[in-house]
C-alpha cells in the first residue's frame, strides 16, 4: 500500500476519534512524524496576528511616500512593498507557533486554508443553516429584525444600522455583537477549535450540531465566531492565498500539495524548512491525486507552435493526437488480495474530484460504469499503475464519440445496464506515470508510450489506448486540421516526444491547435466580471451588462507605486519648478503607455535606489483590476441566471462618495468611467466571461486608455477565476500576436494579387445573347453596351413602352434605345405603342416610360387613361431584384409605385391608389432605401430640440445602439444554406396589380419577433437572415461545391438541414486550403438569435450526427 494511501486510512478510521486516541494511533503508525513540546496558540491569534493585519495590507496596497530617515519601532513607516510586508507578518506567526508550540504547524495550516484540508469531513452546512443553529443559540424570534436579517442575509437590512447585506459573516457578526456571551476574546486553543469542529463534521442532524454551536457561543466573542463561521464555510479572504503559504512555510511545499492535495502530508514531512524533499517523494504515487500536465493553447502560426516542441537535426519528430472532447481523467490502479476481484481501482478528474463511485473500485464493482467490463485489459505481472487520459461518451450505434455534456448521463446508464446499445463511457488512454511501484515522470514521453503499450491492452469501445501520428513538418499538421474539419472533431494536440510529464505545467511540450474557423468577431478574451449595470424594459430590475477589467500584475503595481513615491520625492527637492496641475493623459496615452509598461518594468528595477530594494513576488496574483469594457450583446436568458446564481448575494451597491471597490479596482479608473456601475464586485466572488470583439480603440471612458468595440459574450468560464484572467501585460501580448498575424496575412494578400496579375495575360470574350426589339435592326440593338453580369427576369410578363430617354437630375443617364435593351435582357416587352391590340394582349396592359413631356407623352397625358412611370422606376426594380437575389430568394419581383419617386403623370381617378406603398415621409415598404435617399426623407422629417451636451454623445451611442437591433444581428456575415432534401421553391405568381397595402395599426404594434414567418423552412430561415442584415448566397447554388471561388472567402455560416449530408459539407470545406473555414451551425442558431435579440455564440450550436448538448459544469 502507498503512504498516501495510508495517510487516506487512517483518516478514515479515526477521523472522529477522541483526541488521545488519535494522537496514539498517529504516533503508532507514523513514529517520525513531528511532537509539538508546547499547548497550541489561542484561536483568536489567528485573526488578531494574522488575518486582520494581513487584509490591512491588502487593503494599503499602496505604502506612503518614502521618507529620508526610516523610523524606529513596530509604529514606523517601513517602505518595505506590501508583498514583502505580508510574506514577514505570515513568517512572524509561523516562527512563534515553532518557537512556543512546536514544529507541527498542521493544527494551524488547516484553520488558515480550510478548503484544502482533506481530512476533515464535509458539515453539510451552508448560510441558511447555520443561521437557524443561531437562532436557537441566541435564543431570539426568527421574526425579529436580527432573525430576519440572518435567515435573509442576501436581502437589504431591516435595520437602518446594518449594512452587510451579502456578506453572511458580517451579518452574523452584527447580532452576535449585540448579544454576546464573552466581550473580549475567550480562551479556546487552536487545538480545541479543530476538536469541535471534528464532532460538527461528524454530526449528522440538527439536534447534534445545536450543542456544538451553543458551546462555541459560550467560549467565544463576536469577532471568533464571525471568523469561526468563515472557516466552517471555507470562506477565508484574508489577502494572501494558498501558494503564499505555501512558500514561507517550505520551498517543497507546494510541489507536495501538487502530487498529493494532502496538507496533513505537506505539514509532517516537510516541518523542517532546512531539509529538502526527497525526490521519490515529490512524484507521483498510488492513491494520491496529483495535478495533471496540460497542453498549452496560444493562438500562434503553426510554425511557432512546432517550433514550441523543441524539434532538432537529430530528432525532428513531434507526435499529433487527436484532442478528444470528454473530462480529463487519472485512473490509479493497485493490487489488494482483499479486494474483490483482487484489484483496486481510484478515479479522480482534472479538479480532484473522485469519481470512482462512478466508474467503479475494482472488477466486481456491479455499480461501476467502467471497471466490471476491463478485466482483461491489463498484461500479465501488471501489479499497479496510474494511467493518465480522457473519459469520453461513445455511441456504439453510429460508432461515433458523443458531445462530452452527456458524459455522467451516459455512465450512470451504464450503471443500471452495463451491457445496453446506448451511450457509455469510454477511457481513452494517452499516458502512463506508475507501473509497478516505479514513477515514470521522468521518463521520455517514447519511452512512457511503449510503457503503456506492454501494459495496457485495448479493448475497443470501453478501455483504449489513444492512437498518435509521427510528424516532421507543419504541412503534415495542416493536412490533419482539414480532417479535423471534415470529421467535426475538437482538435489537435501536438506533443514533443522527448519531453518528460510535467504535474500541473503548461510550459509547451504539449500544445493544442484548432482550426481556423471564420469567426465574425476577432481573439477571444478571458477577463473578470467587476461591475454591473441594471436594464430596462424586460431586463428592468436584473443587471443586464456588465463592466469587465483586466488583472494588473503585482509587479505592475509595485512598480507604480515606486514610481510615484520617487516622483514625490523629487518634487519636493525641486525648488521653483512645479509641475501643471489638472492635466490628464489622453486615452491614446494611457493606452501606449500600459503598452510599454511590461517591457520597462523590468528596465524599471535598476532605477530604484540601492537603500530601496525591489523584491516582488512575480507570479503571485494580486487582487487588482482596471476597467476595460462593458457587455451585454450575446447573452442569453439562461446565461443571466447563471450569472444571476453563481453571483447571488455577494454584490455591492456602487457609492461614489465611498468607493468600497477602490481596494479591488484600480482608483483612477473612478472618475474615469463616464457611466458608473450601479453595482461592484469583488474579484475573487465573480465570474470569468469569454468575450468576443470587432476591435480595440483608445477610450477615455475606461481605466485602461483603451476598450473593446462591439464586445459579444461568448460563455462563461468556469475553469478560471480571477487569478487565472486575462491580465494587462496578457493582452499586450494577444495584441502583439495580432498585428503580426495582420502583417503575414497582408503580405500574403500581395502575393496573391501579384500571382493573379501575372496570370491575367488574356481571355476569350464572352458571349452576348441576341437582343431584338421592336423598331430597330439586330446591328442597332446589339451595339448597346449592358451591364456586366448575369440579367434577370423581373420584368416577365410585362409590356413596355419607352417614350423617351432618362433625364431627370440626379438619375441615371440612359439613351432610348438603352432602357429598351435593358428592359428586354430582364425579360420585358418592348412596344411601340401605348396600347395592345391583338387578341391574345386584350387583358395586358402597357407601362408607359417618360422622364419629360414630348409631343407623345402630352398627348397621352391628354387622353388621362394611362400612368405615365418616369425611368427611375425601371432601375429600382432591376437593383432590388439583384439585392433580394444575392440574399437567396427565388422569385423577383418588381416594386410597388412610390408616387414623388416613381409617378409622371396620374389620371385623377388613381390619385390616391399609391399612397399606401410608402410611408409619410415617402419612405418605401418594399424597397431598400439607399444612404442618399434616407438622408432626404430625414431632412423632410421635423427637427427635436435636444438638450445642451446631450448632441456630443450621440456618435458614441450610436455604433452601440444600432448593433442591438435585429436588424444587425448578422451585420456583416453571408450565409449558405444547405437545403438537404428541401422541395424546390415554387414561383409565385405575380399580382396584377401593383399596388401595397398599409400594414394594419395591430400589426405595426406587435412585437419585433413577431412581424417575420414561424422559422420552420428555409426559406422563412432566409428571410430572417436577411432582415437581420446577413448576406444569403443565392438559390442557385444547391451545392457548395459549385459557389464561387471569389465568393467562399466571405463565407462565414453554413446553416445546416436536418437531412444535410454533414460528413460531404466538411469533407468539401477541409478542401478549401488557405482559407478560413465557415462554422456549420444548426438552424436553431438563427431561431435562438433572433428569439434572443442578440447573437450568441456558436459552439452551442455546431452541426453534428446527434444533437449536441451544452456542456455542463463539473460538479
Amino acid at each position: 500500500m502507498s503512504q498516501d494511501s495510508s495517510y487516506g486510512s487512517s483518516q478514515r478510521s479515526m477521523k472522529y476519534q477522541s483526541r488521545e486516541e488519535r494522537e496514539a494511533e498517529l504516533d503508532r503508525e507514523y513514529p517520525k512524524r513531528p511532537h509539538n513540546h508546547g499547548k497550541s496558540r489561542p484561536f483568536h491569534t489567528l485573526f488578531q496576528e494574522l488575518f486582520n493585519p494581513l487584509i490591512d495590507i491588502r487593503k494599503n496596497k499602496t505604502p506612503g511616500a518614502v521618507v529620508n530617515r526610516r523610523k524606529v519601532g513596530p509604529d514606523g513607516q517601513s517602505n518595505k512593498t506590501p508583498s514583502e510586508r505580508r510574506d514577514a507578518l505570515i513568517l512572524r506567526y509561523i516562527g512563534r507557533w515553532r518557537k512556543d508550540v512546536g514544529p507541527d504547524f498542521f493544527p494551524a495550516f488547516r484553520l488558515i486554508i480550510p478548503d484544502k484540508d482533506r481530512d476533515r469531513g464535509v458539515y453539510g452546512l451552508k448560510e441558511k443553516a447555520i443561521a437557524k443553529l443561531l437562532i436557537n443559540v441566541m435564543k431570539i424570534d426568527k421574526n425579529s429584525d436580527d432573525g430576519y436579517n440572518l435567515l435573509n442575509w442576501k436581502n437589504p437590512s431591516r435595520s437602518s444600522s446594518s449594512t452587510a447585506a451579502g456578506d453572511f459573516a458580517e451579518r452574523c457578526h452584527e447580532a452576535l455583537a449585540k448579544r454576546p456571551m464573552r466581550n473580549q476574546v475567550g480562551d479556546m486553543t487552536i487545538d480545541e477549535v479543530n476538536e469541535q469542529l471534528d464532532k460538527l463534521a461528524a454530526a449528522p442532524k440538527e439536534q447534534d450540531q445545536l450543542p456544538i454551536l451553543a458551546d462555541f457561543y459560550k467560549r467565544m466573542n463576536a469577532e471568533e465566531l464571525k471568523w469561526l463561521i468563515q472557516i466552517i464555510l471555507k470562506q477565508m479572504k484574508v489577502g494572501a492565498t494558498e501558494r503564499t503559504f505555501f512558500s514561507l512555510w517550505h520551498e517543497d511545499a507546494e510541489a507536495l500539495f501538487n502530487v498529493s492535495s494532502n496538507l496533513r502530508r505537506v505539514c509532517w514531512e516537510l516541518h523542517d524548512p532546512n531539509v529538502r524533499l526527497e525526490s521519490e517523494k515529490a512524484g507521483v504515487a498510488l492513491g494520491q491525486c496529483f495535478q495533471p500536465m496540460l497542453a498549452a493553447g496560444k493562438s500562434e502560426p503553426l510554425k511557432k507552435v512546432v517550433e514550441a516542441l523543441r524539434p532538432t537535426e537529430e530528432d525532428p519528430e513531434f507526435w499529433i493526437e487527436e484532442k478528444l472532447d470528454g473530462e480529463r481523467m487519472q485512473m490509479h490502479m493497485e493490487t489488494d488480495a482483499t479486494h474483490p476481484g483482487g484489484k483496486k481501482f481510484r478515479f479522480w478528474s482534472r479538479k480532484a474530484k473522485d469519481y470512482t463511485y462512478l466508474y467503479g473500485n475494482g472488477f466486481h464493482d456491479t455499480d461501476g460504469a467502467l471497471t466490471q467490463s476491463i478485466k482483461d485489459c491489463f498484461a500479465e505481472g501488471v501489479e499497479n499503475l496510474i494511467l493518465d487520459g480522457e473519459m469520453i461518451t461513445w455511441d456504439p450505434t453510429e460508432k461515433a464519440p458523443v458531445p462530452f455534456g452527456t458524459l455522467k448521463t451516459a455512465a450512470l446508464a451504464e450503471q443500471r445496464n452495463p451491457f445496453g446499445q446506448g451511450h457509455r463511457p469510454v477511457f481513452r488512454i494517452f499516458d502512463i506515470l506508475y507501473l509497478n511501484d516505479q514513477p515514470l515522470t521522468r521518463y521520455e514521453l517514447r519511452d512512457r508510450r511503449k510503457a503503456l503499450a506492454h501494459s495496457v491492452i485495448s479493448k475497443p469501445e470501453r478501455f483504449e489506448i489513444h492512437d498518435y501520428i509521427v510528424a516532421t513538418k507543419v504541412e503534415e499538421v495542416e493536412d490533419l486540421l482539414r480532417r479535423v474539419v471534415e470529421e467535426a472533431s475538437e482538435g489537435l494536440v501536438l506533443k514533443n516526444p522527448r519531453s518528460m510529464y510535467r504535474l500541473d505545467d503548461r510550459s509547451g511540450d504539449w500544445q493544442k491547435v484548432k482550426p481556423e474557423y471564420m469567426e465574425g468577431y476577432g481573439e477571444e478574451l478571458d477577463c473578470v466580471i467587476i461591475g454591473g449595470y441594471y436594464g430596462s424594459g424586460k431586463r428592468g430590475g436584473s443587471l443586464s451588462s456588465f463592466l469587465c477589467g483586466l488583472r494588473a500584475s503585482r509587479k505592475a503595481l509595485e512598480v507604480a507605486s515606486q514610481r510615484r513615491s520617487q516622483s514625490q520625492d523629487q518634487s519636493q527637492q525641486r525648488k521653483g519648478h512645479t509641475q501643471p496641475r489638472g492635466r490628464k493623459a489622453s486615452a491614446s496615452q494611457r493606452y501606449s503607455q500600459t503598452q510599454s509598461q511590461s517591457q520597462s518594468q523590468s528596465q524599471s528595477q535598476a532605477h530604484v535606489p540601492d537603500s530601496q530594494p525591489m523584491q516582488v513576488d512575480d507570479d503571485s496574483p494580486v487582487e487588482n483590476f482596471t476597467t476595460f469594457f462593458k457587455v451585454g450583446g450575446g447573452m442569453t436568458a439562461n446565461d443571466y441566471a447563471a450569472i444571476r446564481h453563481a453571483t447571488d448575494g455577494k454584490w455591492h451597491r456602487w457609492d461614489s462618495r465611498r468607493p468600497a471597490a477602490k481596494d479591488y479596482i484600480d482608483q483612477g479608473d473612478f472618475s474615469r468611467l463616464s457611466e458608473k456601475p450601479d453595482m461592484w464586485i469583488k474579484p475573487s466572488d465573480s465570474l470569468v466571461v469569454q468575450v468576443k470583439a470587432a476591435q480595440v480603440t483608445p477610450s477615455e471612458d475606461y481605466g485602461f486608455g483603451a476598450t473593446l468595440r462591439f464586445p459579444r459574450f461568448v460563455r462563461i468560464r468556469r475553469d478560471r477565476d480571477w487569478t487565472s484572467a486575462l491580465s494587462i501585460e496578457g493582452f499586450h501580448d494577444l495584441k502583439a500576436h495580432a498585428v503580426e498575424e495582420e502583417k503575414k496575412k497582408k503580405m500574403q494578400a500581395d502575393e496573391k494579387r501579384k500571382e493573379k496579375r501575372k496570370a491575367r495575360v488574356g481571355g476569350y470574350p464572352s458571349r452576348k445573347k441576341t437582343l431584338t426589339v421592336a423598331g430597330y435592326n439586330a446591328r442597332d440593338v446589339n451595339a448597346v453596351k449592358l451591364p456586366d453580369g448575369p440579367q434577370g427576369n423581373v420584368f416577365e410578363g410585362l409590356t413596355f413602352y419607352i417614350m423617351t430617354e432618362s433625364s431627370l437630375p440626379g438619375q441615371r443617364k440612359k439613351t432610348k434605345l438603352e432602357l429598351e435593351a435593358l428592359v428586354k435582357a430582364n425579360g420585358g416587352r418592348i412596344v411601340q405603342t401605348p396600347t395592345l391590340t391583338s387578341s391574345e394582349d386584350q387583358d395586358s396592359s402597357v407601362i408607359c416610360i417618360a422622364s419629360r413631356r414630348t409631343v407623345k407623352v402630352a398627348s397621352l397625358e391628354k387622353r388621362g387613361q394611362q400612368e405615365i412611370i418616369k425611368p427611375i422606376w425601371i432601375f429600382d426594380c432591376i437593383d432590388q431584384a439583384k439585392q433580394d437575389f444575392d440574399r437567396g430568394f427565388g422569385e423577383e419581383m418588381v416594386v410597388p409605385f412610390e408616387p414623388e419617386r416613381h409617378l409622371f403623370f396620374l389620371p385623377e381617378e388613381t390619385k390616391d391608389a399609391f399612397e399606401g406603398n410608402v410611408d409619410e415621409y415617402g419612405d418605401s415598404f418594399a424597397r431598400d432605401t439607399t444612404e442618399d435617399e434616407l438622408r432626404e426623407i430625414m431632412d423632410k422629417m421635423g427637427t427635436v430640440d435636444v438638450e445642451r451636451g446631450e448632441e456630443e454623445k450621440i456618435p458614441e451611442l450610436f455604433d452601440d445602439a444600432i448593433f442591438k437591433m435585429r436588424g444587425f444581428l448578422f451585420h456583416g456575415m453571408m450565409f449558405y444554406f444547405d437545403t438537404g432534401t428541401d422541395p424546390p421553391v415554387k414561383k409565385v405568381p405575380e399580382a396584377a396589380s401593383l399596388q401595397l397595402s398599409r400594414p394594419s395599426n395591430a400589426n405595426a404594434e406587435q412585437d419585433a419577433g413577431t412581424l417575420l414567418p414561424t422559422p420552420n423552412t428555409t426559406t422563412s430561415l432566409k428571410s430572417i437572415a436577411a432582415f437581420a442584415g446577413a448576406q444569403v448566397l443565392p438559390h442557385y447554388h444547391s451545392m457548395l461545391a459549385t459557389v464561387p471561388t471569389s465568393l467562399k472567402p466571405k463565407i462565414t455560416h453554413v446553416i445546416a438541414h436536418p437531412a444535410s449530408d454533414l460528413p460531404s459539407l466538411r469533407k468539401e470545406l477541409a478542401r478549401w486550403k488557405g482559407r478560413k473555414i465557415p462554422r456549420i451551425v444548426t438552424r436553431e442558431w438563427i431561431e435562438v438569435c433572433w428569439k434572443e435579440g442578440t447573437r450568441v455564440d456558436e459552439e452551442k450550436f455546431v452541426a453534428f450526427k446527434s444533437v449536441r448538448t451544452e456542456r455542463a459544469p463539473e460538479e
